[in-house]
């Protein structure tokens, strides 16, 4: 836009001044109006590790012989009996299973607490306050 031939403007859009010195000199331009934080931006922090409990059940067919489950399986029943549907009899040894397992701590560390950019779109200039 020319104002008379004195000087040439150009509308400043989308951004604040700030006052320039010798971290932003003038005429600098920079800031952002979103900003997504990378992993070492985050805050540093961890995760509690919870509780976990799993139960179930599961037939199983011809064994030859009863073995005992260990660990969190366990020996739930069963012996020879006729399957379902057919007229054929078979070992049939039920295996449970039951597992609860709580744990203490937390998980290890994530983000690394680095600063990252705050400022709003800028750009920087001489400005002066009439103080009397």
């Amino acid at each position: 836009m020319d104002w008379g031939g004195v000087s040439t403007w150009v509308k400043l859009e989308g951004r604040v001044l700030l006052g320039a010195n010798s971290t932003y000199p003038v005429g600098s331009e920079g800031g952002e109006a979103t900003h997504t934080l990378s992993g070492s931006e985050m805050p540093a922090h961890t995760h509690d590790r919870g509780t976990m409990q799993i139960t179930g059940n599961f037939p199983t067919f011809d064994c030859g012989g009863k073995e005992e489950p260990y660990g969190a399986f366990y020996y739930a029943g069963g012996g020879k009996t006729r399957r379902e549907g057919t007229t054929n009899t078979g070992w049939d040894y039920r295996v449970g299973f039951e597992a609860s397992r709580a744990w203490t701590g937390s998980t290890s560390s994530a983000g690394s607490s680095q600063p990252h950019n705050n400022l709003q779109p800028y750009r920087s200039a001489y400005i002066w306050r009439r103080t009397a």
